[in-house]
């Protein structure tokens, strides 16, 4: 009789397990725009639990360069680029983020981590003739976690780290300005062409701490009337938090 009892309760314990571990919902396909989410104990977890493939780049031939077991290892190891995704808790419905803009993704200590990303340009040294060029750099980082068996999301922390710039950079910079403005005087059609990179090339210059480009920056609209008021003021927003940050850190 006490071994059947012992029997019985190492069935219902292995079934208990199971149980907890399985998940009371469906889980659909991991589609964009929606991406599905639920707590386990302390942790984040994804519904899609197949092994992840990175293939080479090209269409000429496929080749596997290295595969993680899912989805959650994969993110552990290394950030995947991301477009806009509705981020949802599947066993409440609840959207925890649903924010136009691309961003990064990572999963790190159960939390699923989000960093917003922006193209910035930056100063290329990698061949003889330095010029500038983009790329993507974090400016945000939201953390996605459990707490109470509740899924929560922190808020957005200003985490950008500027492309570093040298001296010959600066001296391109002013060049660029003093072309575009040679462009304004001379109505050319070349002129708007120029505008969205001469402001960008400021701000990099302005979070790398030059005062000239900083001003030229903020006087952008009255310099060059033409240029789009909004997206001037996204970047003039990312520099004051920036340089907010940066006075806060220095007061500590």
């Amino acid at each position: 009789m006490r071994n059947t009892i012992i029997f019985l309760f190492l069935i219902t314990s292995i079934f208990s397990c199971k149980k907890e571990i399985k998940p009371f919902f469906d889980c659909p396909d991991e589609r964009w725009p929606d991406f599905g989410i639920y707590s386990r104990n302390d942790s984040i977890i994804f519904c899609d639990t197949t092994r992840v493939n990175i293939v080479a780049d090209g269409h000429e031939k496929y080749e596997i360069l290295a595969t993680y077991k899912n989805k959650i290892e994969y993110l552990s190891k290394r950030k995947a680029g991301s477009g806009t995704e509705t981020i949802y808790d599947l066993k409440t419905g609840k959207t925890i983020r649903n924010e136009f803009g691309p961003y990064d993704k990572s999963y790190k200590n159960g939390k699923l981590i989000i960093e917003p990303i922006r193209m910035f340009f930056y100063w290329d040294k990698q061949y003889e003739e330095n010029n500038w060029t983009q790329k993507y750099y974090s400016v945000f980082k939201e953390e996605i976690y459990v707490e109470n068996d509740s899924i929560k999301i922190t808020e957005k922390e200003f985490i950008l780290k500027p492309p570093l710039i040298s001296e010959k950079a600066l001296i391109r910079a002013n060049e660029y300005f003093k072309e575009t403005i040679e462009l304004k005087n001379k109505k050319s059609d070349e002129y708007e062409k120029n505008l969205w990179s001469l402001q960008e090339i400021l701000l990099t210059c302005a979070l790398n701490g030059d005062k000239l480009s900083k001003q030229r920056l903020l006087n952008f609209k009255n310099t060059f009337p033409k240029y789009d008021l909004e997206r001037l003021n996204k970047s003039i927003e990312i520099l004051k938090q920036f340089e907010n940050k940066a006075h806060t850190h220095n007061t500590v």
